[in-house]
């Protein structure tokens, strides 16, 4: 019975003992051919050469055999079986029974071994004994004459005086063939136990490894001695070194100058076996990039009272100290918008007051020549003032997006209709609807909607005084598709061929109170940009001057069947 294993493994041990069949017969005849030539008897060398051709011969039929994928169980049981007849026919030119050479039948019992299972080698076991045993009785039963070119005058004993040594090599023969399957096959569960041991250990080191070189955080190891044992693929890219600059290398000579902060930390683990859940510093990359640093560290310990090592895990928390940051910001800035929002509404009040007494004195009061431009001029100051704080208080007072199913191309169409009645509408500027009836939906406030389309189709006039044209519509022809139930952005784009707007101000347009504009408020398009936001959308601009002006809305898409559906319930 043939070892399992695949029939690559198998065919090199097959390769193997080929080899090693070549060198020993050549090694044992080609000796004889050497050292004994010219001894006598002189026919015993044409057999010598005969073995030996032959064991060459049967051996380019074996490669022959791997090369035609004859299954390895066949040919290893041919190739044991021949190599006992091939022993057999050495040891009747080298003195039968009596051979020293008798001991290579030990040797093919010991190679089944390497190949077979018990069984399989008590077969050659006893196919080895059959040999030795048969040609040992046709030998003193006198059917057949051995030869010995060791010592060829030498006559084989009497059958009575050399049976109990068949006997005994026979038994030997059984005993070095349990003996070799036995420790063969222990050596065969030791060898799998290994190997499995060592899959095992790798699997766990490579599990191990993955873990350490995937996670988001940058972890540093060091031994006792300070030196850096692991340096994962986080630390590399938050500190800007590489392992091979840093691993087996003491920690204070690694990191440089600026991270005394750092090294101080790794110190007081490793020397102090201060543990820090927590702490942030400053430190500085190879790059030379300053960035605050969350460390934590645990000590590693190989038994009690005793450590190993230290363990550092650490985060740029960059982004996080700018998050704060905004934070803080947002929270002075809603304070300051209540705070200011107040206080239009407070003077709203009074100017309202001021422009009804100031309207009353103009009606009933007659001016002539300067006195009625500057009563104009108060009157035409009260109303931008008026504006300005309306459009303030919107700005300050947006309140949050009641989110439902919104249909673009109505909105739209509702947008050019209330465009064409603004002040800054002429007949000089055409606008085009090029969304027309395909049913488009996002999901958004719909009046916030119309404030934000609004907004930008009347900034798109203003930027046209002396005609233009004005175009609305989808940016691909896919958003259609897209708006239907998938998680994707519908874009609306408003395109105007008006003045455009100079590069180094596209950065300002959407900063409170910013205008290029003679009697703009400077916050339309903050408006506008503040709603979108709210929407959960994005408002991106292109501009080229005196080329026009393009502004893209980007809203969340959905189907109309959701709307169905909310009406429903």
């Amino acid at each position: 019975m043939l070892l399992e294993s695949s029939r690559e493994t198998s065919v090199k041990s097959i390769r193997a003992l080929m080899i090693f069949r070549l060198i020993l017969v050549t090694l044992i005849l080609g000796t004889v051919i050497v050292f004994f030539a010219g001894r006598p008897p002189d026919f015993l060398r044409f057999p010598i050469y005969g073995l030996l051709v032959l064991t060459y011969v049967i051996s380019v039929f074996y490669w022959l055999a791997l090369k035609w994928e004859v299954p390895p169980a066949v040919l290893i049981y041919v190739q044991l079986s021949v190599d006992v007849a091939l022993v057999t026919g050495i040891s009747y030119y080298s003195g039968g029974s009596e051979s020293i050479l008798n001991l290579l039948y030990l040797l093919i019992i010991i190679s089944s071994s390497l190949f077979l299972h018990l069984r399989g080698i008590l077969y050659v076991c006893t196919l080895a004994a059959a040999a030795y045993g048969f040609l040992s009785w046709m030998q003193y039963r006198g059917i057949v004459k051995v030869f010995s070119f060791f010592e060829p005058d030498q006559l084989p004993r009497p059958p009575e005086q050399s049976s109990i040594n068949v006997y005994l090599n026979i038994c030997f023969f059984y005993l070095v063939a349990f003996l070799s399957g036995f420790l063969a096959e222990k050596l065969r569960q030791k060898g799998e136990e290994l190997e499995t041991t060592t899959r095992r250990l790798r699997e766990v080191q490579l599990d191990t490894d993955d873990i350490l070189e995937n996670i988001p955080s940058g972890l540093i190891t060091m031994d006792r001695e300070g030196k850096i044992q692991h340096f994962n693929g986080a630390a590399e890219k938050i500190l800007g070194l590489e392992v091979r600059q840093v691993k087996g290398r003491p920690y204070d000579q690694v990191f440089g100058e600026g991270n005394e902060e750092f090294k101080a930390v790794l110190h007081s683990a490793l020397e102090k076996a201060v543990v820090y859940e927590r702490k942030e510093l400053m430190a500085i990359s190879q790059q030379g990039r300053a960035m605050p640093l969350g460390i934590s560290t645990t000590l590693l310990g190989v038994g009690e009272g005793e450590r190993s090592g230290v363990i550092a895990v650490f985060q740029d928390i960059t982004e996080v100290k700018e998050m704060a940051q905004k934070v803080r910001q947002a929270d002075r800035l809603a304070l300051l918008g209540q705070l200011s929002a107040g206080i239009a509404h407070e003077i709203r009040n009074p100017l309202a007051t001021i422009s009804g007494s100031i309207e009353v004195l103009r009606d009933s009061v007659k001016l002539d020549g300067e006195e009625k431009g500057l009563m104009g001029l108060v009157t035409r100051e009260s109303e931008r003032l008026n504006r300005i704080i309306t459009d303030f208080l919107q700005y300050a007072r947006i309140r949050p997006a009641d989110k439902t199913v919104v249909d673009v191309g109505k909105m739209v169409e509702e947008t050019l209709i209330l465009a064409r009645n603004h002040d800054a509408f002429h007949d000089n500027i055409e606008m085009i609807n090029e969304v027309g009836d395909q049913k488009t939906h996002v999901l958004a406030d719909q009046d916030q909607v119309t404030q934000i389309f609004l907004n930008i189709a009347i900034n798109a006039l203003q930027a046209m005084p002396h005609g233009g044209c004005l175009t609305v519509g989808l940016v691909d022809e896919d958003a259609k598709a897209r708006a239907l139930g998938k998680n994707e952005m519908v874009q609306i784009f408003f395109r105007d061929t008006g003045v455009g707007i100079p590069p180094q101000e596209i950065k300002n347009i959407y900063e409170p109170f910013y205008s290029s504009k003679k009697g703009g408020t400077g916050l339309g398009l903050s408006i506008a940009q503040r709603i979108v936001e709210n929407n959960g959308g994005k408002l991106e601009v292109e501009s080229q001057v005196n080329r026009g002006t393009t502004f893209t809305v980007s809203l969340l898409a959905t189907s109309k069947h959701s709307e169905d559906k909310n009406e429903t319930a």
